[in-house]
């Protein structure tokens, strides 16, 4: 007797022999009993999800805040700025919460071992780092190599000269085709 069961794709995109009935089964698994199984579809590569974050009191307590959210869900982050700025980024997740520490080092200034340990990096290029989760870029010009991380995540204050960047970086992804959401703090927090 047969056992006859629908064909299909299993969760990982492989063929499944459900279509052949239990003795044909049987005799392609005594033909080859090795053989890997063909794979149907190449995975689909996914942009990068872009967010503004808008009118920001705040630059470096809202970062730290976005780290250590991010970072406690599992998250591994990258944080780029110019140099001056993530120098004062690093001694405010030193001082942020008297409770809890974020860990984070430096890419210019620990070894390799310690980078791939960190959930949290800063690195003024990107593209040197570990990981690519989630970036946070804290001003200045597109971050070099954005489109490897999975998120990217611009943090915009309310200086005059920070927005107009900002509005350029937003024509950048735009143009490019990425799709973005906006968030306004400051509309948030008033509400």
């Amino acid at each position: 007797m047969q056992c006859r069961r629908q064909g299909g794709v299993d969760d990982a995109g492989y063929e499944l022999y459900g279509h052949l009935g239990f003795s044909d089964l049987r005799s392609l698994a005594r033909a080859s009993p090795y053989q890997p199984r063909r794979r149907l579809r190449e995975p689909i590569a996914r942009m990068t999800e872009v967010a503004f974050h808008f009118n920001i009191p705040d630059k470096l307590a809202y970062a730290c805040r976005l780290v250590r959210k991010a970072s406690g869900a599992g998250a591994r982050v990258v944080v780029t700025g110019d140099e001056p700025l993530l120098r004062s980024l690093d001694t405010e997740l030193w001082t942020f919460s008297a409770l809890e520490f974020i860990p984070h080092c430096h890419v210019a200034q620990a070894d390799a071992q310690v980078l791939a340990a960190s959930p949290v990096v800063l690195a003024d290029a990107p593209r040197r780092a570990p990981h690519h989760e989630v970036l946070v870029n804290l001003g200045g010009p597109v971050p070099e190599g954005f489109e490897r991380f999975e998120r990217l995540i611009e943090v915009v204050s309310l200086e005059p000269d920070d927005r107009s960047q900002a509005r350029a970086r937003w024509k950048h992804y735009k143009d490019r085709g990425y799709d973005i959401k906006r968030y306004d703090v400051v509309v948030r927090e008033g509400a």
